[in-house]
């Protein structure tokens, strides 16, 4: 898949979705911040990408991909999609390729320290105590999976990897899920 179709995919997924949550009740707001996040890093992604810059944009999308899938796993979205980002196949070559391997690098040393900057909200014996810790975990996954891409060279889908999992961080930041007990700057709060 191409950073476009990426970007198409995340639009028609945004247009289908919805709150779950009763209007006028604090999840329903919270489902309404994820929603709109994740519509503003989508129309970021698609500005980057008008300029030619398919890094940032690629960021900017997989970033408002992770704040999607957050809502969808907390159930406070209703929202199509598998909780995955697709392999991408955009090559670069040259200056571009150095901005990608810079930026791949920065934002893997991000999300690293964001991991070990939060800390579950939930009490260990409230209902949604798992579910808030498999926000890190998923988080943790994503950093995975990018170091893997990093690895191989394929910085592009590492790049990706490290922005979708930052983006289940922040949302579970803003929805409350999750608090940050280290470097607030490294968070959208």
């Amino acid at each position: 898949m191409m950073v476009g179709a990426l970007h198409h995919s995340l639009r028609k997924r945004l247009k289908s979705s919805e709150p779950l949550p009763p209007h006028g009740t604090v999840l329903c707001r919270a489902a309404g911040t994820v929603l709109t996040m994740a519509d503003a890093y989508c129309r970021d992604g698609a500005s980057f990408m008008g300029r030619g810059d398919l890094a940032n944009g690629a960021a900017c999308i997989a970033y408002a991909l992770g704040w999607l899938d957050t809502g969808a796993y907390l159930g406070i979205v209703l929202a199509e999609g598998d909780g995955s980002v697709p392999l991408l196949e955009d090559r670069y070559e040259g200056a571009a390729e150095e901005f990608l391997a810079r930026k791949t690098c920065r934002y893997e040393i991000l999300l690293a320290e964001a991991i070990g900057a939060v800390v579950v909200a939930a009490e260990e014996e409230s209902e949604v105590h798992e579910g808030a810790a498999a926000l890190v975990g998923k988080a943790a996954g994503a950093h995975e999976r990018g170091l893997e891409r990093q690895r191989t060279g394929d910085l592009l889908n590492a790049l990706v990897q490290f922005s979708y999992g930052h983006g289940w961080l922040d949302a579970g930041i803003r929805t409350g899920f999750l608090r940050i007990h280290g470097r607030r700057e490294l968070f959208t709060i």
